[in-house]
């Protein structure tokens, strides 16, 4: 069954590569997924290549993933629409990159 699953997302847009990086602690204690995409924040541009990226990453249509709040922040609420199980095992092959006091 394909359900809608959410999820916090952190994005360094005008990066050199479009990549998920890994797992995020916030200084705030949140984990969030780190994703760096070359697009600028300009135009919606970064909001449609973190899309982009998500999408590849899982390899499910781009269209099933969708930016729910913070359409002008770094930090985003993504919405996924996926199958449990592959969400899932995507989540845990993602590594953990640390936390933002370092």
């Amino acid at each position: 069954m394909t359900e809608a699953t959410r999820l916090v997302v952190k994005v360094c847009p005008r990066s050199f590569e479009n990549a998920v990086v890994g797992w995020w602690l916030s200084t705030g204690g949140c984990r969030e997924l780190l994703v760096r995409v070359c697009a600028p924040p300009d135009d919606n541009k970064a909001n449609r290549a973190v899309c982009e990226v998500l999408a590849k990453s899982i390899g499910i249509a781009k269209s099933k993933v969708t930016v729910l709040q913070g359409m002008h922040a770094r930090h985003k609420l993504i919405s996924f629409e996926v199958e449990d199980s592959l969400f899932q095992e995507w989540c845990e092959g993602i590594p953990d990159e640390g936390n933002g006091e370092t």
